[in-house]
């Protein structure tokens, strides 16, 4: 089995200034171990990573070294931390240029996430950057318990952003159609 046995997740923008398209996607292992990277006899099970990625024509990739995750003794990776208190995970989902006014930023994403919070133990928030690599995240969640699956678009017809989501409440009807089965 390879390590990385689970889909992955994440976005592409297009940067019509920079002429470069941008990827942030998730990689994920059921062998990963924390900030240490791999290790046999102490793993944790699905964890995952945000990586970042460029490209000048959608279709050859690089990995920039970004130098801000400790991975195998080593900072010389693509990956970027978004897991910052109270966020406890690393699932970066929607990523869009901003357009909210009166917040200093060029980026805004979403992220689900469980939360070091007794109120607000799960859900979406957003996440804000102005370079795709240092994320600073928004608390209390927009949407407390919902999303683990979810993306963010801008509307431009009703200048609004939309997310959509798997919701909490679907699974939960799903679970009780399957108990009757």
């Amino acid at each position: 089995t390879g390590i990385n046995g689970d889909p992955l997740d994440g976005t592409v923008l297009y940067d019509a200034e920079e002429k470069r398209f941008h990827m942030w996607y998730r990689s994920h292992s059921r062998l990963i171990r924390g900030m240490g990277g791999f290790a046999r006899g102490s793993l944790q099970s699905h964890g995952s990573r945000v990586c970042y990625a460029t490209s000048p024509d959608g279709v050859h990739w690089e990995k920039p070294t970004v130098g801000k995750v400790l991975y195998e003794n080593s900072y010389d990776n693509n990956m970027v931390d978004v897991a910052k208190g109270p966020i406890l995970s690393h699932h970066l989902s929607g990523v869009v240029i901003n357009r909210v006014p009166g917040i200093d930023a060029k980026l805004v994403g979403t992220m689900f996430s469980k939360f070091a919070d007794p109120i607000y133990p799960q859900g979406i928030t957003h996440v804000y950057s102005n370079d795709g690599l240092e994320w600073e995240p928004h608390f209390p969640p927009v949407l407390p318990i919902d999303g683990d699956a979810h993306c963010l678009m801008w509307d431009p017809h009703n200048d609004c952003y939309l997310c959509t989501t798997r919701s909490a409440v679907h699974t939960h009807e799903i679970s009780r159609l399957r108990a009757r089965g």
